[in-house]
């Protein structure tokens, strides 16, 4: 294998062919998916792995396969117009593509984190709260990760 630039997702569409050919035997759906990338692919190769909060590069993962193995987590940037165009390609209505944050403030976070609010005392609240902020911050998980949503409606 010689690659150069970029990730080659090989059984993404046979993924999704398969999954929407399950999911429509029923009447309705809905796909949602959180992950780290953009609507514009990336030409480098971006894989990369994370093990004891340190980022390893590709070369990294490469010289070190071993010791990574089920210790580690994988990652790439997806490509979501790919994903999109996929799913499309199969009949899958596309619903939104936006922010983490902005796919959690949308779907309510904030509504929920009030009602949690009212059944359990302060301090908990505060302590739950506080892990939410990471994933609505614009400096972190709240931009880096993106959401997509498809939809099967009857």
């Amino acid at each position: 294998m010689n690659l150069k630039e970029g990730c080659a997702p090989l059984f993404l569409e046979a993924f999704i062919k398969n999954l929407l050919e399950k999911l429509n035997e029923a009447s309705s759906w809905v796909f949602l998916s959180f992950d780290y990338g953009d609507e514009i692919e990336r030409k480098d190769l971006h894989l990369r792995a994370f093990k004891n909060h340190q980022v390893l590069d590709f070369k990294d993962i490469l010289n070190h396969l071993a010791s990574l193995y089920q210790q580690s987590d994988l990652t790439y940037d997806v490509n979501f117009s790919l994903v999109r165009f996929l799913f499309e390609k199969h009949h899958a209505q596309f619903s939104f593509f936006k922010s983490q944050a902005n796919a959690l403030l949308d779907m309510g976070l904030m509504e929920l984190l009030e009602v949690f609010s009212k059944s359990v005392n302060y301090e908990r609240y505060l302590k739950e709260a506080a892990k939410i902020k990471p994933l609505i911050s614009p400096g972190g998980l709240g931009e880096r990760f993106k959401a997509v949503e498809f939809v099967k409606k009857r």
